[in-house]
């Protein structure tokens, strides 16, 4: 909260200094529009903006052409012109005490629960509008069946059947370019992977069945009467257990890394960068046997303020936090630098925690205990939650809409679902979203899916063979259940 001078410079200054939450951006998109506002969520797949009219709009990636961030403050200068010395001392008053809360627009959340029974271990899951009715329908990764589940009636359908295997991640990306998402997919285990590098028998081994892929695309076609048409991205890169998408060329195109730890390019992490000319990628390596420790989630940063993005990994195995430096060129290496050694370290997620103007990491140890995040530049390790065990499952938001961002964990082993509320200058509130039905979440991923301006969870639960989705409300922050009939 700012005191009463500081509220006196804001008004008589705005712009001389813009918190975050304030700061406005300009998005322009690919058909020609652009939209102002504060950006309230951002996830690899989209963000949201609050406009100064107080509306939410959602723009997905794919839609996206630039991103400017605005110099000057919205609030117009000249604001206590009008007003007499005694109405100048009373606003500013009032908003010292009461006014600058909700001036703040923070809103603390509550989660309603819709959970859906699957018949396989759910690894992963998505958020996609799979029949173009303009609403989101839900999709569950499952060891090796696909399901969607069609909003409004949720019923769920096979969309894909590898017939082998293990799946254990996907992501949505506009592989085909033609403005819808589609989901990239990627197997810890492929058949046809250990079917080639199997020594010679006698007599020869029959081929494995189903189809020949390690990660692959499934085409959304605007209607879901069967199986998706698949579509092969890589064939050899074997045991991947995490992806992320995001522009890391500059081409104003979706790439997306992946990372793996088995096969034949085991402890690598490679870039798919999207092709120019037609749909699909090319495979490079960032890392060719370099990420040692059983690679696991990825993220995307600017990190050294070069302006290029770099790319952070942990490995739960070695538990190592690396981040790799882009180079200005493409003939030079990445290089890489490990920032973090934490046991078990999984999931990685890279912003401004503190609001020092930095970009700064958040560790999560899946396979171990503790949540923690490290302060650029140097690395200083805090602590954000040291009793968690198992958090498999990490991303982040804007749950409070107070224009930062908060983040959103899952433990598998505890079965407990939180968010921890950003409260400034690096410090965190933990809050129970679901402590009562032994979730587990494999995978989180976050979606506004009801279109109503606020990011809701959505949980692959792995042993619990379920995906659930917690829908952000308003009001009191206990969580309130629906229990919907097994599926």
């Amino acid at each position: 909260r700012l005191t009463p001078a500081e509220l006196l410079e804001s008004l008589l200054q705005p712009s001389k200094v813009i918190a975050p939450e304030y700061t406005a951006h300009t998005v322009e998109l690919r058909d020609g529009t652009s939209h102002l506002g504060f950006v309230t969520a951002r996830s690899a797949t989209g963000l949201t903006l609050r406009t100064p009219a107080g509306d939410t709009v959602t723009l997905p990636t794919a839609t996206v052409r630039s991103e400017t961030t605005l110099p000057v403050s919205l609030m117009p200068e000249g604001l206590l012109a009008p007003l007499t010395a005694q109405e100048a001392a009373d606003l500013i008053s009032f908003l010292a005490t009461t006014g600058a809360v909700a001036a703040s627009g923070a809103v603390p959340p509550h989660f309603e629960r819709r959970a859906f029974s699957l018949p396989q271990n759910i690894i992963g899951v998505n958020a996609i509008d799979l029949n173009g009715d303009g609403r989101l329908d839900l999709v569950a990764l499952g060891d090796t069946q696909i399901f969607a589940l069609l909003a409004p009636d949720w019923q769920p359908r096979v969309i894909f059947d590898s017939r082998g295997g293990r799946f254990l991640h996907c992501i949505a990306v506009d592989c085909d370019r033609d403005g819808d998402l589609d989901l990239v997919i990627a197997r810890s285990v492929s058949p046809w992977v250990q079917y080639r590098t199997a020594p010679p028998t006698t007599p020869p081994a029959p081929p494995p069945n189903g189809p020949d892929f390690a990660i692959a695309w499934l085409e959304n076609t605007g209607r879901v009467t069967g199986e998706l048409p698949l579509h092969v991205i890589d064939r050899d890169m074997h045991g991947v257990h995490g992806m992320w998408p995001g522009d890391v060329n500059g081409d104003s195109r979706v790439d997306f890394l992946a990372g793996s730890f088995q096969g034949p390019h085991a402890d690598s992490v490679a870039l798919f960068t999207a092709r120019r000319d037609a749909a699909g990628f090319s495979r490079t390596f960032i890392s060719a046997g370099g990420a040692k420790g059983r690679a696991h989630y990825l993220d995307i940063a600017d990190l050294d303020g070069d302006r290029r993005p770099d790319v952070l990994l942990g490995a739960s195995g070695g538990g190592i936090v690396t981040a790799w430096q882009q180079p200005s060129d493409s003939v030079t290496a990445w290089s890489p630098r490990v920032l973090a050694r934490e046991p078990g370290a999984t999931n990685v997620r890279a912003f401004d925690v503190d609001g020092d103007g930095q970009c700064d990491v958040v560790v999560a140890n899946g396979h171990g205990t503790g949540l923690h995040w490290f302060r650029a530049p140097n690395w200083e390790k805090h602590v954000i939650d040291a009793t968690l065990r198992d958090t498999h499952a990490l991303a982040t938001a804007d749950f409070d809409r107070d224009g930062d961002l908060d983040l959103a964990v899952g433990s598998f082993s505890q079965g407990l679902v939180l968010w921890f509320e950003n409260i400034g200058s690096g410090r965190f509130t933990r809050h129970v979203v679901d402590d009562a039905h032994a979730q587990q979440s494999y995978d989180l991923k976050i979606a506004d899916v009801d279109a109503d301006g606020r990011p809701d969870l959505l949980l692959a639960g792995r042993q619990s063979k379920n995906v659930v989705w917690l829908s952000a409300e308003i009001g009191c922050e206990q969580s309130r259940v629906r229990r919907l009939p097994s599926l």
